[in-house]
């Protein structure tokens, strides 16, 4: 088992309508599966995004932890339906909840966006300038979740200033 010299983390998920479940990378940790939120599972005409975090760190750019980073973003295949968005977000949750990636105290959370054209999955960082850091956790999150497709890396600070004309910094 990796990082057992580390203490907890808590974790909390937010959804549309509030938080949804709290919990810690020691504690429980066999059960989360169980209280995750199935993407699958939400009407077909809601959209919208969910949030998984760690605790103390809100899912925007303007939080202190989220300022200097960034996030790594996939798309599910359209052909697997909503269930590939599951499969992406369950596997994605518990990585970061289990601490698989080698990089994990650079990791804020992750968020899950339902849209009617694409949904897609991101996972926020702290320090965008770390490069290794980055594509570390970029190249493990692709095995992760299985992707095939490439995978790009959004600076926030980036993102804010040219808004859709943000380009990313790294692929893997």
């Amino acid at each position: 088992m990796r990082h057992l010299g580390r203490k907890s983390t808590r974790w909390s998920i937010h959804g549309r309508f509030g938080s949804i479940t709290r919990m810690g990378s020691r504690s429980r940790r066999h059960g989360v599966a169980l209280s995750v939120p199935c993407i699958r599972s939400i009407p077909s005409k809601i959209f919208g995004d969910f949030h998984c975090f760690k605790a103390g760190i809100e899912p925007k750019w303007e939080d202190p932890k989220c300022a200097h980073g960034g996030k790594w973003t996939a798309q599910p295949p359209r052909s697997g339906g909503k269930a590939a968005l599951d499969t992406y977000w369950l596997h994605t949750l518990l990585a970061m909840i289990g601490e698989q990636f080698d990089e994990s105290e650079e990791i804020c959370g992750a968020v899950v966006s339902v849209r009617r054209a694409q949904d897609k999955i991101a996972i926020w960082t702290k320090t965008a300038s770390n490069e290794a850091a980055q594509v570390t956790i970029g190249k493990q999150w692709k095995d992760i979740i299985d992707c095939n497709d490439k995978l790009g890396y959004l600076v926030h600070e980036d993102a804010k200033r040219q808004e859709k004309g943000a380009k990313n910094r790294y692929t893997v």
